[in-house]
């Protein structure tokens, strides 16, 4: 009787564990998917994706369910990797034929097949193949960021010489990438210690001692070969301070060749505390228990953990990455503009020439300032520049719909054509005069007499479209065209 007793309790213990680790990943998962959805902006209450009921039970919150069930979340994650907009329009039969044709293989349970009924239930929500959909997804960010050639160039960088490498898997190449900054970090010590300079903090402070006093060798770390090895946090907090070294300084890690689990969860703290205060928009969307405890079925995520990581220190350098010998290496490029800033050049510059003679002198185009390879930038600070790994067509917004609809070459031959009067174009006739009006037969009025109507005329130009367009509509005057409009 005891023996079954004790075989119950642990039979339940591991099904209690087992949901638990499932739900932890269920809710890492979900949320690192909500962040791609909305380009690293969640709403605050999307923030925690589950809500409890009465009975202490956890689910999805409705809007969660909702956008899985008709697959506007996967349309979006998908619309901002590529910054493509004709994702937006996707069920979820074609976004596992996108996933497919992309090379992501999907681990199609035999008990629940992916199938279009099944994803759009929401009552209750199959959250089972939905999560097969998301890590498809992980998979799919991670390989687009995690390139052959990105990863190459960072380790040329980082190395100093050129490295010519066969293409690999980009799991076996993000771990690559932390193997070779860990081994430059231990030289960037080792070099520090030799001319005096300690390396305590990476900014020429004392040397690094440990609580007994005794001065801290510099790390020795083999090169990684598994995602698992990555669970005791040294590696995680290492890469963190080689590229922010006087925000996480490396004496700062816990490193011992046989990690304790409060040693593993404060280096984990480490990179959860880094993300939330220092990173433009936090990338660490897991708990320090959930990398600690669950090695195995975490893997996916910190494969996306890295990619976001290799992201914000790499190809978008965030403001807080300033590494040392970061100034030798800068190289001065020239800014190019902008395809939407061109585009918009381009469609007012008729105009500019038509109302030159009338508007105050406008400024000549200029290019914009500078900027280093590996400087920091303000790329974060635009709501179009903080997640896109390729650019394709530009997504909708509310700032892109002030833009004008009509050509520039329609709106040029319209306003050469135009020689109808205000009044004309309002539909009054020419013989009915109001009150306020001149007569027409005491000669043309001069524009010191109206001010405000001979501004009007020269400067806001005619944007009606011809009679064979009737279903367009002119849009909004852009910004520089009002300032020069009096009312």
């Amino acid at each position: 009787m005891d023996s079954q007793k004790q075989q119950q309790q642990r039979s339940s213990g591991s099904e209690m564990e087992t949901m638990e680790s499932r739900l932890a990943k269920q809710r890492a998962s979900v949320k690192w998917l909500l962040s791609k959805a909305y380009n690293n902006r969640v709403p605050e209450f999307l923030k925690d994706p589950f809500y409890r009921d009465h009975e202490g039970l956890d689910h999805l919150k409705p809007q969660i369910v909702v956008g899985l069930g008709n697959a506007s979340i996967y349309c979006q994650v998908l619309s901002n990797i590529y910054s493509d907009p004709n994702y937006q329009s996707l069920n979820h039969w074609s976004i596992l034929q996108t996933l497919s044709r992309k090379g992501v293989p999907l681990n199609e349970s035999p008990d629940l097949p992916l199938t279009e009924t099944v994803l759009i239930q929401t009552n209750p929500l199959r959250i089972n193949a939905h999560m097969t959909v998301i890590e498809a997804m992980m998979v799919l960010y991670a390989k687009e960021v995690a390139s052959s050639g990105r990863i190459s160039s960072a380790l040329e960088r980082i190395s100093g010489r050129s490295t010519s490498q066969p293409a690999q898997h980009h799991e076996a190449a993000l771990l690559g990438w932390v193997s070779h900054v860990c081994s430059a970090l231990k030289r960037r010590i080792d070099y520090e210690q030799a001319n005096g300079g300690g390396g305590g903090s990476g900014s020429g402070g004392g040397p690094a001692v440990d609580e007994y006093g005794q001065r801290l060798p510099s790390p020795d770390i083999p090169p990684l070969r598994d995602f698992r090895e990555l669970c005791d946090g040294v590696c995680l907090a290492y890469l963190i301070s080689y590229y922010c070294p006087k925000l996480v300084p490396w004496p700062s890690v816990h490193f011992n060749h046989v990690p304790t689990i409060e040693d593993s969860i404060h280096n984990i703290l480490i990179v959860s505390n880094f993300s939330e205060r220092n990173l433009p928009y936090s990338v660490f969307h897991m708990t320090p228990e959930d990398i600690t405890y669950m090695r195995g079925a975490m893997k996916q995520n910190l494969v996306v953990l890295l990619a976001d990581l290799f992201n914000v220190f790499e190809i978008h350098p965030a403001k807080c990455v300033c590494y040392p010998g970061m100034e030798q290496q800068q190289v001065t490029v020239t800014r190019s503009p902008s395809a939407n800033t061109l585009r918009k050049h381009h469609s007012t510059r008729d105009v500019h020439d038509q109302q030159q003679q009338q508007m105050q002198p406008q400024q000549p185009y200029h290019q914009q300032p500078q900027y280093s390879q590996h400087q920091p930038q303000d790329q974060y600070q635009d709501s179009n520049e903080g997640f896109v790994v390729h650019r394709s067509k530009g997504v909708p917004t509310l700032s892109s719909m002030h833009e004008p609809l009509v050509p520039a070459r329609i709106r040029q031959a319209k306003e050469k054509t135009n020689n109808d009067s205000k009044a004309e174009e309002r539909g009054r006739h020419p013989t009915s005069h109001p009150a306020a009006e001149p007569d027409p037969g005491a000669g043309p009025a001069s524009p010191a007499a109206h001010p405000r109507a001979a501004n009007r005329k020269s400067a806001q130009p005619a944007i009606r479209l011809p009679a064979k367009h009737p279903t367009e509509h002119p849009r909004h005057v852009p910004a520089h065209q009002h300032s020069a409009v009096q009312f």
